[in-house]
This record gives C-alpha cells, sequence and structure tokens, in this order.
C-alpha cells in the first residue's frame, strides 16, 4: 500500500495562501492529508518557530541569532502560538465531514536542541538537562496539539463499526479478499482499509459477507499481486442490495454468522447464494472454486451441492 502525503512546508507568504495550502492538502491528498506549514509567511510560521508554538511551559523569544529560551513566552513565541491557532482555524473550517486519519508533524527534540540557545547563548545541545527539559516539554505540548486537532477534526470513525478488510495479500492465498466487520470502539492499523463513510450495519455485513465469499476473491485474484488496494476493490463489479433484497439480507446473515464461529454449512450456502447472485451457471461456478486449491475439497464441493440444489 502507497500513500501519498507531505512534508508540510507549502508556499506562500499570506493568510490566502494558507487557506488555498489546506484546500489543496484536502483535496489532492485525501487518504493523509496534512496540516500545511507556511514558512513564508516569517520566523514564527518556520518549523522550529511551530514547534516552540506546541512546547508546554517553556518561554522563547527571537534573538539576531534565532530563537532563544527564556523565562517566560517572549512577543514572537505568543506569535507562532496564535499563527498556529489561526491555522487551526482554518483546518477547521474546511475539513468540516471530514472523517479519516490525518497527519501533524513537529520538529523533533534533536533538531530542536541543535537550534534553539540556553538563555546564556549556548546551545541547548550542550546540556543534558536542558535537552530533557525540552524534550519532555515538547512531548507535552504535542500531547495537546495532537488532542485539540483531533477535536477540531471530529473523527468519531472508530466509535461506529465498520467493514474493513486486510491490505496485503497474494494471489496464492486460502483466501486474497479477507474482510471484517470491526466492532465499535476498535482501532486499526494502517494495513487494514475501512470504510470511512456511514453505512447500516446490515449493508456492511453483507458487502463482509461478498468479500470473503470464494467469488469476489476470484475476482480479486485477477488482478492483485501483493496488496489488494482500494483501486482494486472499488473496481469490482457489486450487485446492489434492491436488486435482490432477500439475498442480501441473507448473505448479511450468514456473515455475521461466520464472523462468530466456522460452520462449514454457512460457507457453503454463502458462497452458493453470492454465485447466484453474480449470475453464475453451474460450470462457471465449478470452475471458480477450481482455482482454490487450498480451500478443502468438501468445502467446496458442498457449495456447489448447495447451488446445484437450488438452481
Amino acid at each position: 500500500m502507497t500513500v501519498a502525503t507531505g512534508v508540510g512546508s507549502m508556499p506562500g507568504s499570506d493568510d490566502a495562501a494558507y487557506v488555498e495550502a489546506v484546500r489543496t492538502v484536502l483535496g489532492e491528498l485525501p487518504d493523509l492529508p496534512h496540516l500545511p506549514e507556511l514558512p513564508g509567511r516569517g520566523t514564527a510560521a518556520t518549523m522550529i518557530g511551530r514547534a516552540l508554538a506546541i512546547v508546554s511551559e517553556l518561554g522563547a523569544d527571537l534573538q539576531p541569532a534565532g530563537w532563544r529560551l527564556t523565562d517566560a513566552p517572549g512577543v514572537d513565541q505568543r506569535r507562532a502560538r496564535s499563527l498556529l491557532a489561526q491555522d487551526l482555524d482554518r483546518l477547521e473550517e474546511q475539513a468540516q465531514g471530514y472523517d479519516g486519519a490525518f497527519k501533524v508533524q513537529v520538529a523533533g527534540p534533536w533538531t530542536l536542541a541543535a537550534t534553539v540557545e540556553k538563555p546564556r547563548g549556548d546551545k541547548v545541545l550542550s546540556d543534558v538537562g536542558a535537552r530533557r527539559e525540552l524534550a519532555q516539554a515538547l512531548a507535552e505540548g504535542l500531547g495537546d496539539h495532537v488532542a485539540d486537532a483531533r477535536r477540531r477534526l471530529g473523527s468519531t470513525r472508530h466509535q461506529r463499526p465498520r467493514l474493513a478488510y486486510r491490505d496485503v495479500a497474494s494471489a496464492t492465498n486460502r483466501l486474497t479478499l479477507i474482510a471484517a466487520v470491526l466492532p465499535a470502539g476498535c482501532v486499526s492499523t494502517h494495513t487494514v482499509f475501512c470504510l470511512r463513510t456511514p453505512l447500516r450495519l446490515r449493508d456492511q455485513h453483507f458487502l463482509c459477507g461478498l468479500f470473503n465469499s470464494l467469488v469476489v476473491n476470484y475476482l480479486v485474484r485477477l488482478r492483485v499481486t501483493t496488496h489488494v488496494t482500494t483501486g482494486t476493490v472499488e473496481q469490482l463489479p457489486i450487485p446492489a442490495t434492491d436488486a435482490a433484497p432477500a439475498a442480501a439480507r441473507e448473505i448479511a446473515g450468514l456473515a455475521r454468522l461466520l464472523a462468530g464461529r466456522p460452520n462449514a454449512a454457512a460457507f457453503a450456502r454463502l458462497n452458493a447464494r453470492v454465485a447466484a447472485l453474480y449470475q453464475l451457471s453451474a460450470a462457471e461456478f465449478e470452475h471458480i472454486l477450481g482455482t482454490f486449491p487450498l480451500i478443502a475439497a468438501e468445502e467446496r464441493h458442498a457449495a456447489l451441492n448447495v447451488f446445484r440444489f437450488e438452481h
């Protein structure tokens, strides 16, 4: 899986440019947008200025030689914090309805220590205690920053059940497309693709049943190597539930049943019902079943027998 994002810095020197940067990021990097930085707006908007805006309980000010720690926040640090708050406001305005992953970036503790000076002029990097204090202040401030960004974006996707499927796969595995409906409150890693938009739970179970069927796995295997990409899934021909509502309800019910425990009879019926939904002939279904040598022969025969009995 390859996801495009940005390192942060973008061109521009005023508020209008920042608004356009946010619009560009949300439009062009939908899988992992990021919070833009426009260093052209001045020192307070640079990578170091933004990091010092985030640090907690440490003052800093801009001197002729660069940023220096102080007893209290100086005018430039206050400006950096104000600018960051404005940038988050712009993001919140334009990201209404966004419910996906989002990246914020900040200069790390070593970069800050090598750039920022202690009150007497030598770099923080030269002092073990000062390095530790700066790193701790950055970590604490970064936690607050992430919480603020999360609150503004209002992502609640993990709080509802959602269909998910595994990214890493192979056409020679027992199954290539492996799906499940994640329960509410469950978080996932980047190797599991999750449904972003709200969808009725029964429809999610219906899709889960399709995805785990041998018919849809056969279609996926025609297109994949080592990853099941979103592009592959989006190109799959998926029957509409209202075209055959009774079949869709049964497939959803079988998917729910199989999510709890293995059930040979349910697995056979699920595959037979999906084959019928795709309007396959017995010969076509038999051919598809024959392309799954890692599925036990008795399981494949059972699915074919159910299909033949009902059609």
